[in-house]
């Protein structure tokens, strides 16, 4: 197990390739955390056009400061999940590709995941829960021209999305297209008139 602790940039588990590919298999928990700066737990960097990939079969916990589970920079960014993700995680401008499998589980609370520009896809076969008012999952965009804009597309087809957590006060936005056959799980207050959102926007 990995828990690392900085009072500047702290990092868990990290893959560099400046000119290939980028890869980190996880069986075991990794958190980092700072005092002063940011942390990631996980942060992979490739070469322009090549692949940063990780699988996961553990556990990759956000610590505290301004802090990321997973960070991926320079290419396309593929995360596969059998385990648990808990936090936000950051892509840069690239085809990204996000598959939470059956029995995978990512835990959002206030947290933001943003695969940034280009062609990415989200595909949602685990458990997804979203804990608070402030979660995101920005999906992106690519094109623009006389072509416009064509944004990315989040696929729920699992155990779903999960806010039901016994009280009606929690959100999820979606930036992007939206689709699947799976559930969305959310409290309702019948006396206040409220529950938990799911925005797509």
């Amino acid at each position: 197990d990995i828990d690392v602790q900085a009072a500047g940039l702290a990092q868990g588990i990290v893959a560099l390739s400046y000119y290939g590919n980028a890869g980190v298999r996880n069986e075991g928990d990794v958190t980092a955390s700072s005092s002063g700066g940011y942390s990631q737990a996980v942060a992979l960097r490739s070469g322009s056009g090549f692949n940063a990939v990780l699988r996961n079969l553990g556990t990759i916990t956000a610590g505290t400061g301004n802090a990321l589970a997973v960070s991926i920079t320079g290419g396309n960014g593929v995360i596969s999940n059998y385990g648990d993700i808990s936090g936000g995680m950051l892509t840069d401008a690239g085809d990204d590709y996000v598959r939470n499998y059956e029995g995978g589980r990512i835990f959002l609370s206030d947290d933001t995941i943003d695969l940034g520009g280009g062609y990415n896809y989200f595909l949602n076969e685990g458990r997804l829960y979203a804990d608070g008012v402030n979660n995101v999952i920005d999906m992106g965009y690519y094109g623009g021209g006389e072509g416009g804009y064509y944004y990315g597309l989040f696929v729920n087809d699992g155990s779903s999305i999960h806010m039901n957590d016994g009280a009606a006060d929690d959100a999820l936005t979606v930036i992007g297209n939206f689709t699947g056959t799976g559930d969305v799980n959310v409290d309702v207050d019948g006396a206040s008139l409220t529950s938990d959102m799911l925005y797509i926007e």
